[in-house]
């Protein structure tokens, strides 16, 4: 919390790099191959890139955070 950012805060700028810069590496942001694949599995499975059913189907195992952070890979 350097500077008084919260992870949402970060997540936010890193969201708007995304899509800004499209082609930017992110990829050491990206969630650890184990997380990232459950995931996205939850993504797929709900056929959706809302977070609130992706959260319900995880069982809240994830913060919105991490999704919104897997997202980004997505």
């Amino acid at each position: 919390r350097e500077r008084g950012m919260t992870p949402g805060t970060i997540i936010s700028h890193l969201e708007k790099i995304k899509s800004l810069f499209p082609d930017c590496d992110l990829i050491r942001f990206r969630p650890d191959a184990r997380d990232f694949k459950k995931i996205k599995e939850a993504f797929a499975a709900t056929k959706d890139t809302k977070l609130t059913p992706v959260h319900r189907k995880l069982k809240g195992d994830y913060s919105f955070d991490d999704l919104r952070l897997a997202r980004l890979f997505l």
